[in-house]
């Protein structure tokens, strides 16, 4: 996973990404990993897309 100012690119994929999302994503791709506290911040659309890269088999949700 990379970014820069504008996008999140993973698998070959941009996604523009700008404000907390934005933040969240690189966080994700520095840390590559989100505490729940961040998952909770992040708006329904992102949201929405961690899940579809997780049915992707892109990310991994760790074992709770």
């Amino acid at each position: 996973m990379l970014y820069d100012g504008h996008h999140v690119f993973i698998n070959g994929e941009a996604y523009r990404a700008s404000g907390r999302d934005a933040a969240l994503m690189h966080r994700l791709a520095d840390h590559r990993a989100l505490q729940r506290k961040d998952l909770a911040r992040l708006s329904a659309p992102a949201r929405d897309l961690l899940l579809s890269w997780i049915e992707s088999g892109w990310l991994h949700p760790a074992a709770a």
